[in-house]
């Protein structure tokens, strides 16, 4: 009942968008901007043309970097279906940060830097991935040669 009315809330006070399937909603890079609330669909973070995350109904995105008083956008955005999303705009989110409690914004800014830190090793990661990918690619490829060369001598 709590998850309704909270819901009920977020729809009375934040304006909404429909996104069709496999819209972009930002691009990395760009400025910041408002944030989103997922109402119903599934959104997709990308880094660099790389999958990070699907997002799905419920879940925020695009206001972290205001935490952190970046000027642009770490990941790309983009719909897998039929999105709603609630825009929660950038003003809105800057108010609620230049009133909040020292403490809870200390907080929450140090649990960024960890995910910050997590997001710098996965892209690191999914690079080291991609490589081994093309390694092992080349690596069929060069055996497959070898044997055709074997078969026709």
């Amino acid at each position: 009942m709590n998850d309704f009315i909270q819901n009920e809330k977020l729809n009375s006070t934040f304006s909404k968008r429909i996104l069709e399937k496999n819209e972009l909603l930002f691009r990395q890079g760009d400025l910041i901007g408002d944030g989103y609330i997922i109402n119903s669909g599934e959104i997709m973070l990308e880094r660099n043309n790389i999958k990070i995350e699907k997002l799905g109904k419920g879940e925020v995105f695009g206001i972290f970097n205001l935490f952190f008083e970046n000027k642009i956008r770490f990941f790309s955005a983009h719909t897998i279906v039929n999105t709603e999303v609630l825009i929660i705009p950038q003003k809105h989110i800057k108010k609620i940060l230049n009133n909040s409690d020292p403490f809870v914004t200390h907080i929450f800014r140090n649990w960024l830097n960890l995910t910050g830190r997590f997001m710098t090793d996965l892209n690191k990661e999914v690079k080291l991935k991609e490589k081994v990918s093309k390694l092992s690619k080349l690596e069929e490829l060069h055996k497959k040669n070898e044997n055709d060369c074997l078969i026709i001598n």
